[in-house]
This record gives C-alpha cells, structure tokens and sequence, in this order.
C-alpha cells in the first residue's frame, strides 16, 4: 500500500506538470512531482479550505468544497491501481490544476506588492506559453508521422506511443480496399486499432473479423498492419509463421502488410486455438473488484 501511495503521488506531480505547462518529465521525475506538489498542490488545498471558511456566497462556497472533493476522491481511487496509471487517467482532472493555480494566483494578487502581481503575470505567461510550445510541438510530430516513422514525445494519451493518428487508418484501409478482391477480410492488428479499424471499414459496409477467427468456409484477404520503425518482427510471430507477405505499403509510421496462407496451412479449417486474448489494459470496473 506504501508502495501505492508513493507512486500515486509521483504521478499526480508529474501529469499535473504535464497539463499546467505541458512538461513531460522523465521515467522518474520525482523532482518534477515533488515542485508540483510543494508549488501548486498543497498551497491550492490549503488555500481552498481558508477560502472556504471565510466565502460567504454559498455558489463559490460550494465551488471551494467540489474542487477539495474533486481532488481528494480521484486521489484516493486510484492509489489501488498506482502502477497501472496512464496520463490519459487524468483526463476528468484537466480543469483542476488550472482551479488550484487559480486559488494561488488570488491569493497572491491581492497582496499591495507589484512583486507578487509581477510573479502572478510571470506564472500565467509560463503556463500560457508552456501549453503553446507543447501544442505545436504534437502537431510537428503528428506532421512527421505521415511522412515516415517516429519515436514521439508528446502522445499522451494512449499508452502505445507510436504516432498513429486517424490519418494513417483511413490510409491503410484505403490500400486494403484497392488490393482486396473478395467480400471478406481477416486482418491482424495490435490491441489499441482492432477496433478503429472495424469502424472504419464498417463505414463503408466491409465485413471483417480478426484473423484469429479465421475459418475455411468463409473465404477472404488477409492484412496485417504493424509500425514501420519495427526492424525485426513486422508482424505477430504467430501470424508470420501461417503466412508470407506478399506485398506491403508504408504509410508513414504506419504499414499494411498482404499477406497469403502458406501451402501446409492451407486445407486447415481453422489456423490458431481458440483462447482468450490477455489484455494488460485496466478498465473502470476493475477498480472495485
């Protein structure tokens, strides 16, 4: 549980970091967490309780409240799954950080010091100019991933950090119809763009399944799609071992393999066992189990 505790607290200093002025910090970055907690976090709560005690509006005294409760309930729930923290978890957070800098840059406002209105401005203008650098900074990268493969930075909300952005599916999916000439198709893809892809080609009424459930009596083409900056397996093992690529496409960071049964695989009426597919992704329903 300490253990928990630690690492919720690390990564509420980090992405709260990461939101204000669209820093990421390294793996650790406990200093990074640590100026955040000791900045903007316990001044925000500790500024939202004496505001609260003296508010006598009951609008911005129930304000005060949601925003110590906001903080306090999403802290507490995800310490259980510290380890399993990704930044997209902070989504229904993004608008309390900027809550909390507001309590500090009221209460520093209103002292008579042009000093402290000067660090007020100051503040403001890095994390106005911190979120522009950031902004332009994902949009370099998602223009660099049209044009080849990239490691990003900035892709922060899904875990994969791969640079594939709806450009490159609708892409692909135009190669897959332009090579396919039957009214099925099976197609490999990682966990996180299975289910874009079905979407996509269901846009246009294609029937598609995952090319584990493969099966003889229903016939079509076989894709599969992986990362171009991949040097060694292009494709799942599995999927390598039961079929030769026949031809592929880059399309920026990402690539549309085609792919053809191997002869002894051929007359098989079904090609891998049937189990479940493990998946490391934490649902909201796992948090009270």
């Amino acid at each position: 549980m300490w253990k928990n505790i630690k690492r919720d607290i690390r990564y509420w200093g980090q992405n709260w970091l990461l939101i204000l002025v669209s820093w990421i910090t390294k793996k650790t970055g406990v200093k990074g967490a640590a100026m955040v907690w000791l900045g903007v976090i316990l001044p925000g709560l500790y500024l939202a309780r004496k505001f609260y005690r003296k508010e006598k509006e009951p609008a911005k005294k129930r304000f005060l409240l949601v925003s110590i409760l906001w903080f306090a309930v999403y802290f507490l729930v995800y310490i259980p799954i510290a380890y399993q923290i990704r930044p997209r978890f902070f989504l229904p957070l993004l608008a309390l950080p900027f809550v909390f800098v507001g309590y500090l840059a009221v209460f520093f406002w209103d002292k008579r010091s042009k000093l402290w209105k000067a660090c007020v401005v100051a503040a403001l203008a890095v994390i106005f100019f911190g979120n522009l650098a950031g902004t332009g900074a994902w949009f370099r990268e998602i223009q660099a991933a049209q044009a080849g493969p990239v490691r990003p930075w900035r892709t922060i909300i899904l875990k994969a950090k791969d640079g594939i952005t709806l450009w490159h599916l609708e892409k692909a999916a135009d190669f897959v119809r332009k090579n396919c000439d039957k009214k099925f198709l099976y197609y490999a893809a990682s966990a996180e763009y299975k289910s874009p892809f079905r979407y996509i080609f269901s846009l246009e009424g294609e029937k598609t399944d995952s090319i584990l459930n493969y099966r003889k009596e229903k016939e079509g083409c076989f894709f599969a799609f992986g990362l171009t900056r991949s040097k060694k397996k292009k494709i799942a093992p599995s999927v390598e071992k039961r079929f030769n690529i026949v031809s592929q496409e880059k399309i920026g960071a990402i690539s549309v393999y085609k792919l053809e049964l191997k002869e002894e695989y051929a007359s098989q009426e079904k090609l891998f066992e049937e189990k479940e597919e493990k998946s490391d992704r934490l649902f909201w329903k796992d948090i009270w189990k």
